[in-house]
């Protein structure tokens, strides 16, 4: 079968008061970015009586509850807050999925050189990011029409 490089990416978790750098799985069959139990709980993530919790299914059929939580995840010196799937228990891994990620960002897996981009539209830095190299509060309609814009400016 010979080698198979798993799509990881090391990304600096935010909180409003706390943050650490962890590898997670880029995974495009994953719906929401996910951690542990134990790594929401570093986080300062409590959870409340207010909070729903919902449960997932993933491949392999089982539930898994969790609470959506707001942080902001870090790469490549961009910082965009996401919404968050805070397992509630500890043997899930650390997912960067779908939801409010990959509607940022072209993806490319360069498989035979082992890299995986993470590339904002070609005007989105001009538009989208402040002096920080954060978001600025682009609405994913917004950023679509970049895209687009962007798009037909290549085409022309």
């Amino acid at each position: 079968m010979g080698v198979v490089f798993r799509p990881v990416a090391s990304v600096l978790l935010e909180s409003k008061s706390k943050k650490f750098e962890a590898l997670m799985y880029i995974d495009s069959g994953a719906d929401i970015t996910t951690i542990p139990l134990e790594a929401g709980s570093a986080l300062g993530f409590k959870q409340s009586s207010m909070d729903r919790i919902l449960e997932m299914r993933g491949v392999s059929g089982g539930g898994v509850p969790y609470l959506i939580k707001s942080i902001r995840l870090g790469f490549d010196g961009l910082r965009i807050k996401v919404r968050i799937a805070w397992t509630l228990i500890e043997e899930v891994p650390f997912l960067l999925g779908r939801l409010d990620v990959f509607n940022k960002f072209d993806i490319t897996f360069q498989e035979r050189k082992g890299l995986i981009l993470f590339s904002p539209p070609t005007d989105f830095s001009r538009s989208f990011l402040d002096s920080r190299g954060a978001l600025k509060g682009a609405s994913t309609r917004d950023l679509l029409a970049a895209r687009r814009k962007e798009r037909t400016k290549r085409d022309s």
